[in-house]
């Protein structure tokens, strides 16, 4: 879902952004293309987990910094290619300072114009990083928190992708602050208290249970995309409405002795699916009525694969091969050689042979910044970045210095050192 943004293309989970495209979990960003969990961003381009960047490229986990390419977990930096856990450092190169004029020189070498040079740089930087150790998780400003990517929260446990959130568990997505009070809730917040069991509720929504796309309401169960509202059960498509069952009006007190007996009936009479499922009062809607294909929507977070999500009752999309026609049209690796005819071609993705094509603003873009033209689909594009997002689910691990039980989300490919709380700001901050 995304929303108050202009001029943008293929972005979701994204919110007030102007110019951009190919990304998830967008905020607040202009010029950003191919990006993750980016917020108040300008001019960058595949980027993970970056907030207040300017001209970041190919990096992860930074803030505040400008002017740098393939580097991880930087501060405050400018001018810094290749480098790893920096704070407040400018023209640097695998985490080795250089003059000014050095530096000019050593990036006009490296010429990241050329895809074989960006991804020849990009091993080279990912190894580097390896040798580096991280903190347990992503966040700061918390008190109390278990889980990833946690920011300016009180008691949110096992849960991702949090800002401003309190007494909140099991919770996913809620980028936007405040929170508060919330369970098994996914995506969105700014003013959402006493949430449970709901998908993509907020702006001022308060006791929402078991419902998806509702905002600015309250006291809403089992209902879809309404907005303004408030005491419905079993609603869609309400705008301002109140005392609603199954999309008929009722006065308050029937409402109330009808939601009461419905209630009852659900818990003595549930709905039972193939599979064996019980759905009493208490669960959220039915696999039976999702409309995307399980490989569409969970499979990137919760991966088991076709065969177990189809004997599980979920749907799986198949392959449209209208979209895998072949392409005579070779992608140049340098920038300077791309003609304006790209945009007219069906290209072909080298890694999975699926089709895309350019659009304008794509093509002014990568002109602008000087980097290559990618050879590769969105979808493998967001793929490959988010290998260096975290997995949803934590585990027990060592603090490679000191010792210490932590959990932690971050997977061993990304990082074999790994600190605790206390042996990272000793070292690194």
């Amino acid at each position: 879902m995304s929303s108050d943004s202009k001029n943008c293309y293929l972005t979701t989970h994204a919110d007030h952004n102007e110019d951009c495209a190919y990304s998830s979990g967008l905020k607040l960003s202009k010029d950003v293309f191919d990006a993750t969990m980016v917020q108040g961003t300008e001019f960058s381009y595949e980027c993970l987990n970056v907030v207040k960047g300017y001209r970041n490229f190919y990096s992860v986990d930074c803030e505040s910094s400008q002017d740098i390419y393939f580097s991880k977990n930087l501060v405050g930096c400018n001018d810094c290619i290749g480098c790893v856990n920096l704070r407040h450092k400018s023209y640097y190169i695998f985490n080795e300072p250089y003059s000014k004029e050095e530096y000019t020189k050593k990036f006009t070498e490296y010429h990241f114009g050329s895809r074989k040079n960006v991804e020849v740089f990009r091993k080279k930087a990912e190894d580097f990083w390896s040798h580096y150790p991280s903190k347990y998780y992503h966040g700061s400003h918390n008190v109390n928190v278990s889980g990833d990517y946690i920011y300016e929260s009180k008691n949110a446990l096992y849960s991702y992708e949090m800002l401003g959130v309190e007494d909140c568990k099991y919770c996913q997505f809620l980028s936007t602050k405040p929170s508060r009070d919330c369970y098994d809730y996914t995506e969105w917040g700014q003013g959402a208290e006493l949430i449970y069991e709901a998908v993509v509720v907020g702006d001022s929504v308060n006791n929402v249970r078991f419902a998806y796309t509702v905002y600015s309401s309250h006291n809403i169960e089992y209902s879809a995309h309404s907005h303004g509202s408030h005491d419905l059960f079993g609603c869609i498509g309400f705008k301002q409405g109140e005392y609603c069952i199954l999309n008929k009006q009722y006065s308050k007190e029937e409402y109330r002795s009808l939601h009461d007996k419905i209630i009852k009936q659900m818990s003595a009479l549930p709905y039972t699916d193939k599979n064996g499922r019980v759905y009493e009062y208490g669960e959220f809607f039915p696999l039976d009525l999702i409309p995307f294909g399980y490989n569409e929507t969970a499979e990137e977070f919760f991966p088991m694969g076709k065969e177990k999500a189809l004997l599980q009752g979920y749907h799986w999309k198949e392959k449209d091969q209208q979209e895998y026609r072949q392409s005579s049209y070779k992608v140049p690796d340098d920038i300077n050689d791309v003609q304006d005819d790209i945009l007219e071609a069906l290209l072909a993705c080298e890694k999975c042979g699926r089709n895309y094509r350019l659009i304008q603003m794509e093509l002014n873009f990568y002109r602008k910044a000087g980097i290559p033209i990618p050879s590769k689909c969105y979808d493998c594009r967001h793929y490959e970045r988010v290998r260096y997002r975290s997995p949803l689910f934590a585990s027990g691990k060592l603090c490679s210095k000191c010792g210490k039980n932590i959990m932690s989300n971050i997977p061993e490919h990304i990082t074999t050192i790994l600190y605790c709380e206390e042996c990272y700001q000793k070292e690194i901050i």
